[in-house]
């Protein structure tokens, strides 16, 4: 898979594409690692690894979505979706998966009363998303920026 995704300068949306221009999804992303030799599983298989060098793909926790619905009473949820990762990778490892790698696609800031928003003009922007912009050239804003 490496190399067979990629991000543009400053698309339209706010996500990357197959270097083929097909947009991803996890779903295409499945498929695509199928079709690499990954076993992917479901969160609630164990399937035995088919030798040693067999690789796989699993997702698991929904940790992003229920820090969305619960907001301030998210912090609660952790520890038991930590421990049910720890028992998972553990069951895993017992099935005979040499080692386990854990990615996640972005962190998360909890500010219990929420975050401050910032109306930009359009003309100030190269590109807007949902919680991002990027700023047009040399343009200034009220606002503070990362380069």
């Amino acid at each position: 898979m490496i190399g067979e995704i990629q991000g543009q300068a400053l698309p339209e949306e706010f996500a990357p594409a197959f270097r083929t221009g097909k947009p991803t999804s996890a779903a295409e992303l499945r498929k695509a690692l199928s079709a690499q030799g990954y076993t992917v599983l479901s969160d609630d298989e164990l399937n035995l690894p088919s030798g040693p060098e067999a690789r796989g793909w699993l997702e698991i926790g929904d940790l992003d979505q229920r820090g969305h619905d619960l907001r301030n009473d998210f912090p609660r949820v952790i520890q038991p979706e930590i421990e049910r990762l720890a028992l998972r990778i553990q069951k895993l490892l017992d099935a005979g998966w040499r080692s386990v790698r854990v990615v996640t696609d972005h962190g998360w800031l909890l500010c219990p009363d929420g975050l401050p928003t910032a109306e930009l003009p359009k003309h100030l922007t190269a590109s807007r998303w949902a919680r991002c912009a990027a700023i047009k050239g040399d343009s200034q804003v009220p606002v503070p920026t990362a380069a």
